[in-house]
């Protein structure tokens, strides 16, 4: 849950969120970030804006109608949902599903991997960086493929498969990524649909597991990469969980 420092840095640095009530914040999240160097900083101050060649430019400045929900008091991060109708008319205009706009079917926003946001907050949550590391970033990404219809960071699938992308996405695998990604597996699937991707002989000429009838490199080409390293880096004891 938020604290009362939290909420005293809300207030001064985005007003127009406000507390409905003890596990609720709505109203409109008005925000400005850039891309400096290939990185991209919420709120730039105006030298680091002039600072911007043409070439990198990519600067906005935008507003959005947002609810932040606290939906079950024990977990380590709020849902967030975009409640203008916004996100829902660029996918009507663009003839998408609420998926492809990353929302779950029940409105909520997919911030991010759930092991990302997992382990930004396992020690306890932050409001500032839930709003300004994930929030934000978000609904730039947002405004950005409202224009040009170009995911800014890519795009992962959403389910088991979005799960095992990025773990093969990743440069190097701690023994947390693999444990968490193991974790968000089984709370995503049944204990022997896990065990038959563990035990899949996946390769990139070969059907993609995942049953869309294209070939794995053409629809998840790194989740090979995923299986391989959950089997070789997860101990006998956690695999021997998906036999159950």
């Amino acid at each position: 849950m938020w604290t009362s420092t939290d909420l005293i840095w809300l207030k001064e640095s985005y007003p127009g969120l406000k507390e409905k009530s003890d596990k609720e914040l709505e109203g409109r999240l008005s925000f400005r970030m850039l891309r400096l160097d290939n990185q991209y900083i919420v709120n730039p101050s105006l030298d680091q804006i002039q600072r911007t060649s043409v070439s990198d430019y990519l600067y906005f400045c935008d507003t959005y109608r947002i609810r932040i929900k606290w939906e079950d008091r024990n977990a380590y991060y709020s849902a967030s949902y975009e409640t203008g109708g916004r996100l829902e008319a660029t996918a009507k205009r663009l003839n998408k599903r609420t998926i492809d706009m990353h929302q779950y079917p029940d409105g909520g926003l997919c911030l991010a991997s759930p092991m990302d946001l997992y382990d930004a907050f396992l020690t306890g949550f932050q409001l500032p960086v839930y709003i300004e590391d994930f929030l934000i970033p978000y609904l730039f990404a947002q405004s950005y493929y409202a224009k040009k219809q170009v995911w800014l960071w890519g795009d992962l699938d959403h389910g088991i498969w979005g799960l095992l992308e990025w773990l093969g996405r990743r440069k190097h695998t701690s023994e947390f990524d693999l444990t968490s990604t193991f974790h968000f597996l089984k709370s995503y699937s049944k204990a022997g649909k896990i065990n038959e991707i563990l035990y899949t002989r996946c390769r990139n000429h070969k059907p993609c597991p995942c049953g869309s009838g294209k070939k794995t490199k053409e629809c998840h080409p790194d989740i090979q990469s995923a299986i391989a390293r959950l089997r070789s880096g997860l101990s006998s004891k956690i695999i021997e969980l998906t036999r159950d």
